[in-house]
């Protein structure tokens, strides 16, 4: 992975912590919420939140879970964007992922890229056309766990990139801070 040195690796983690907010609760919940805007690029399938997800209560009713993420995302066509990298996550700033008592909160705008991986294009392509198609607690499992192990699998014997940029955006233009 870059970067390949101590000093470097130790920057880049410094780099993103300083984007994000630690805060403890007394009580016990787990929680997510993606901003409208936030996607996921895998190959030539794209997931765009067209909506604010909030999802509290995360273990709770899975069904209502399920039906929320299905409203406020969708599934597209790449259409030429991204075309040389294989995976890549934008993430709106306020986005945030409460777990027990501990929550983090984006406080700028990420965007990471991943190149490198040895993955077939035809599997890359495939894997959230197939979690999207997966029904029910059991699917919605299996489908992420499904693209975790595709990364996964991915990284075995390679040379990885990543590449992750604090964004500003003003008006319609947008500002990348590189690490």
């Amino acid at each position: 992975m870059t970067p390949n040195d101590i000093d470097s690796a130790q920057a880049a983690w410094q780099y993103l912590v300083d984007v994000i907010s630690v805060e403890t609760f007394t009580e016990d919940d787990s929680q997510v919420f993606i901003p409208e805007g936030a996607y996921l690029i895998i190959g030539d399938k794209k997931l765009v939140f067209e909506k604010n997800l909030d999802l509290t209560n995360v273990t709770g009713n899975l069904e209502i879970t399920e039906q929320n993420f299905r409203d406020a995302a969708v599934l597209k066509d790449v259409d030429g964007e991204e075309p040389d990298t294989q995976i890549v996550i934008f993430m709106p700033e306020s986005a945030r992922l409460r777990i027990g008592q501990s929550q983090i909160t984006l406080g700028d705008n990420l965007l990471t890229k991943i190149n490198d991986l040895n993955i077939e294009q035809e599997k890359l392509n495939a894997v959230l056309l197939n979690a999207q198609e997966s029904t029910g607690t059991h699917g919605i499992i299996l489908g992420s766990l499904d693209i975790l192990n595709l990364i996964a699998e991915g990284m075995q014997d390679a040379n990885i990139i990543v590449e992750v940029q604090r964004t500003e955006t003003q008006g319609s233009v947008t500002y990348f801070d590189e690490l």
